[in-house]
């Protein structure tokens, strides 16, 4: 069976096109997740804030505590630390007051947001 080469460049379009709005997707979701996720946030143990500038510090005053930079990838949030050591966590829920991470074990743990 011959193709015709309007179905063969068609079909390239499309498949160009779907990758392309996936990948909007994708940075949709990490823009909106970007604002909700501004500000700071409790854990068990400590505050995190996370600045508009993609920078994050731990604790309260951002001094000697850790520190470093931030950024999403769709649901996947990545702090890297400033010695270069970088964690991963997908965001399972997040809303004006509460985080959900999930850590690379699948061990999910809660954070509030505080003013």
């Amino acid at each position: 069976m011959k193709l015709s080469w309007r179905f063969c460049v068609s079909t390239a379009i499309s498949a160009v096109l779907t990758l392309v709005s996936g990948a909007r997707a994708d940075d949709n979701v990490a823009t909106g997740i970007s604002k909700q996720l501004i500000g700071k946030w409790q854990s068990g143990r400590h505050v995190d804030q996370f600045l508009p500038n993609h920078t994050w510090f731990m604790d309260p005053e951002p001094g000697d505590s850790p520190r470093g930079i931030w950024r999403l990838d769709g649901r996947k949030l990545m702090q890297t630390y400033s010695d270069g050591y970088t964690a991963v966590y997908t965001i399972v829920f997040i809303s004006q007051t509460q985080l959900v991470l999930a850590d690379v074990h699948d061990f999910k743990f809660t954070l509030r947001r505080v003013p």
